[in-house]
């Protein structure tokens, strides 16, 4: 990666939990804005994409399809999605500021902003993530209430695909998992921000970490696991007792029917059935 590439994204994602922690408060003035963005102004593409008026030909022509790969991703995790926001592209910084937007996308819960730099699929596939679990629970003040810090960036992460969070980098970042903070330390929004660093440069050990561990609850129970987990949530049941419950019955579900087709193969004269755990519909290699 180089250095500034890196650079950029590291004031992106630092720039994210500061978006979260302040979006209650930005959206009293910029989340109207969002709302309505044709009365701010932007023009309508359709399907929920807006620009500015003053946005190049070239540009404009490539959003629909940016735009469309971030859905894609999204929906590898979540299926069909609840959440119809409004994505705004700004041309400039100015219209970018004007909306209340920090770094290279922005999220008020409902809907997404992004920076004229921000036109990556991963970027509006993070924010749509966090549109989507907002949406789900009821939003996004409810997320901040109920769920940790952790847990939304890191499924925004895993949805969003940015390779900048892979395994090996994230191994070298924290001497093979030795420097990761434990996730009790990624619960709150202040712990967040100072743990990733004023400049992102601890973004592996906040950011990758979190991807780590919802990449590996996400690998037993799969599409339909998380998709219990939001109903649990959106029941009022504890995240901890849900997210641990909802891993340990699909790992023993998964543990029985490997049990079975091992005890096929072992039968004489019948063709073993191979085994397709439950937990991998719907999961995507990252």
């Amino acid at each position: 990666m180089n250095r500034e590439f890196a650079l950029t994204l590291c004031r992106f994602l630092i720039s994210l939990a500061f978006a979260q922690a302040t979006s209650c408060g930005a959206a009293a003035w910029a989340g109207g804005a969002l709302d309505a963005p044709r009365a701010a102004g932007m023009r309508e593409l359709g399907g929920g994409i807006f620009v500015s008026p003053d946005m190049s030909p070239e540009q404009v022509a490539r959003l629909p399809r940016l735009v469309e790969g971030a859905r894609r991703r999204l929906a590898l995790y979540y299926g069909a999605a609840a959440a119809r926001p409004n994505i705004v592209f700004c041309a400039s910084t100015d219209c970018y500021r004007g909306f209340g937007g920090i770094g290279l996308g922005f999220s008020d819960g409902a809907n997404v902003l992004i920076a004229p730099q921000g036109q990556r699929i991963a970027i509006v596939a993070h924010e749509l993530a966090h549109v989507e679990l907002a949406n789900r629970l009821g939003g996004l003040e409810r997320v901040l209430e109920h769920v940790p810090q952790w847990f939304d960036e890191g499924l925004a992460v895993m949805a969003s695909f940015a390779g900048e969070f892979n395994d090996e980098a994230w191994m070298e970042a924290t001497a093979d998992g030795a420097l990761a903070p434990p996730l009790d330390e990624l619960v709150a929004m202040d712990d967040w921000a100072r743990l990733t660093g004023p400049n992102g440069e601890n973004m592996q050990t906040t950011y990758g970490t979190a991807r780590q561990e919802i990449s590996r609850w996400f690998s037993v129970v799969g599409i339909d696991g998380l998709a219990d987990l939001l109903t649990a949530l959106e029941t009022g049941k504890s995240f901890a007792e849900s997210y641990s419950r909802i891993e340990d019955v699909y790992r023993v579900t998964a543990n029985a029917s490997q049990q079975v087709a091992d005890s096929d193969e072992d039968k004489p004269g019948e063709a073993a059935t191979p085994f397709v755990g439950p937990i991998n519909r719907g999961r995507a290699a990252w």
